[in-house]
C-alpha cells in the first residue's frame, strides 16, 4: 500500500475518517512537539484513502485554504510546508496586547495562566527555525 504525508496546520490537528480505514485518523497539527513552516507532519497515511477524502472534503475552507495537505514523500510535504508557513488559517493565538481585540485583563489572566499549565510550551520545535 502507497503512503503519504499530511501536513496540518490546524492548531490540534484534525481525525478524520478515510474511505476503507477502519479506524479514525489523529492528524498532527500545530501544536505537535516538531513542525515544519507551522504544520504537523503526519507520516504514513494511506495515499488512495487521503486523496479520496481530499476530493470529498474540497470545499472545507482548511482543504481550500491549504492548512491541510498532502504530499508524497516528506521533502515534498517539507517543500510545501516552508512555502506555506506565512499563511494564516485563522486559528493564531490571540495577542492580548495589539488591535480593538485586546483582552480583558482578567481574559489576559487566564491565557497567561493556561499557557504557563501548557507541558509542551517549551519542546515545540519548528524544524524550520531549528
Amino acid at each position: 500500500m502507497e503512503t503519504c504525508i499530511v501536513g496540518c496546520k490546524l492548531p490540534n490537528g484534525l481525525k478524520i475518517n478515510l474511505p476503507g480505514v477502519p479506524d479514525p485518523v489523529t492528524l498532527k497539527g500545530a501544536n505537535a512537539a516538531r513542525i515544519v513552516g507551522g504544520y504537523g507532519m503526519t507520516p504514513g497515511i494511506p495515499k488512495e484513502a487521503m486523496e479520496r477524502w481530499i476530493a470529498e472534503h474540497k470545499d472545507f475552507t482548511y482543504v481550500r485554504n491549504g492548512a491541510v495537505f498532502m504530499e508524497r514523500s516528506d521533502k515534498d510535504a517539507r517543500a510545501v510546508a516552508k512555502e506555506r508557513r506565512g499563511e494564516r488559517t485563522g486559528f493564531e493565538p490571540v495577542d492580548p496586547a495589539k488591535g480593538p481585540a485586546a483582552l480583558s485583563p482578567e481574559d489576559a489572566k487566564v491565557l497567561a495562566r493556561q499557557r504557563a499549565e501548557n507541558p509542551d510550551r517549551n519542546r515545540q520545535v519548528d524544524e524550520l527555525n531549528a
